[in-house]
């Protein structure tokens, strides 16, 4: 699989889906393909970025004093400016990384994420929470299993992924 993608191209592995699909099928079906697969990953990256969006005019508005003397309309030019700039900073990373590349370091960050806040909750849960709901045993070891799990495969991964992203020179590779 790895030398098919690499001989078609990372950028161009939709499209060769979809020509490989609509040769067995009919020639509707590189439409269709390409059509649904917009329509699964565009709805995912809206609330994505408006999310992250949301978050961090939260986190800017609550955590400034200079911004909270502002009047309330005013957050929205916040929200928006960073909307903005979220959305150059995608079009940048597109074009000077190429989306597979983006894909593969995403799923690193988020192997890492996911690991650093299971073994975070089990440690708020441990040192926050009153004695009587504190998870039983079982529970912090699931969570420090997949804490340790996740951050392992991100490890793993991360060498290549950064690698494809033309970062390598970060790990000396």
């Amino acid at each position: 699989y790895r030398s098919t993608v690499a001989a078609i191209g990372d950028d161009a592995a939709a499209a060769a889906t979809a020509y490989a699909i609509s040769s067995q099928h009919g020639q509707i079906f590189w439409f269709l393909t390409l059509l649904c697969g917009f329509f699964v990953l565009a709805p995912n990256q809206i609330s994505t970025t408006d999310g992250l969006a949301r978050r961090w005019t939260e986190v800017m508005w609550t955590g400034n004093k200079w911004l909270q003397h502002l009047p309330a309309s005013a957050v929205r030019y916040l929200y928006f400016g960073l909307l903005i700039a979220y959305g150059i900073f995608g079009v940048l990373v597109l074009l000077f990384v190429g989306g597979l590349a983006i894909l593969k370091l995403g799923g690193c960050i988020m192997n890492f994420a996911l690991g650093f806040s299971a073994l975070h909750t089990l440690v708020v849960n441990n040192t926050l929470l009153p004695k009587p709901v504190r998870p039983s045993l079982l529970s912090c070891i699931g969570l420090a299993v997949c804490g340790v799990f996740f951050i392992a495969i991100a490890y793993v991964g991360a060498p290549q992924a950064l690698a494809d992203a033309g970062l390598g020179w970060l790990i000396g590779k």
